[in-house]
């Protein structure tokens, strides 16, 4: 389960953000639109950044690196 989960962290971000929103709409969590919008945007870009971690080639990344003077 893991494994896939790795493979696919932008499955696990989108489910993630649903469940806070789904929290949210049935009033689980009291929170404002405002609150509510700033909490996803954090939470999206947050794990934007790991998911991009995750499916960037490093060996490519390593590569042009050691081309550049």
């Amino acid at each position: 389960m893991i494994e896939f989960l790795r493979r696919e962290p932008v499955l696990l971000q989108a489910a993630f953000l649903a469940l806070v929103n789904l929290l949210v709409a049935f009033g689980l969590v009291e929170l404002t639109a405002e609150q509510t919008g700033a909490l996803v945007g954090l939470l999206a870009a947050a794990l934007g950044l790991w998911a991009r971690q995750l499916v960037t080639p490093l060996s490519t990344l390593r590569e042009r690196r050691k081309e550049k003077p």
